[in-house]
C-alpha cells in the first residue's frame, strides 16, 4: 500500500485545495465596472465613491470615507439613484445590497 505524501495527502491522486470557494451567495452575477457614484445619507453631506462592481442586486464600492449602514447612492452617469445596505466592509472597500 503506498503511503500519502504532503503532495497527495489523501493518498488516491486528488488534488485536496482548501483555497476553493464554498460557492459564491450572491443572488444575481456581478459585472465588473468602473463607474463614479456619490453616497447620500440623511445629515451627511456628498461621498464621492467609485462602483467596482454591480448587479441587479447590490454592487462592490470604494471609498474612502466613513460611511453609515444605510445610505442612497447615486450614478454620476445617469443620476439613477439606489438605497443601499451595508453587508461586508474591508477598507477601502464595501459590498451592498440594494434595499
Amino acid at each position: 500500500m503506498e503511503r500519502a505524501t504532503s503532495a497527495d495527502p489523501l493518498g488516491d491522486g486528488a488534488v485536496d485545495d482548501r483555497r476553493k470557494s464554498v460557492g459564491d451567495r450572491r443572488s444575481s452575477p456581478r459585472t465588473k465596472t468602473l463607474k463614479g457614484a456619490q453616497i447620500f445619507w440623511p445629515a451627511g453631506s456628498a461621498v464621492k465613491c467609485i462602483v467596482r462592481n454591480l448587479s441587479e442586486t447590490g454592487a462592490k464600492i470604494e471609498v474612502h470615507s466613513p460611511i453609515p449602514a444605510t445610505f442612497d447612492l447615486v450614478f454620476d452617469s445617469d443620476q439613477t439613484r439606489k438605497s443601499c445596505r451595508v453587508v461586508w466592509r474591508k477598507e477601502p472597500m464595501m459590498g451592498v445590497r440594494f434595499i
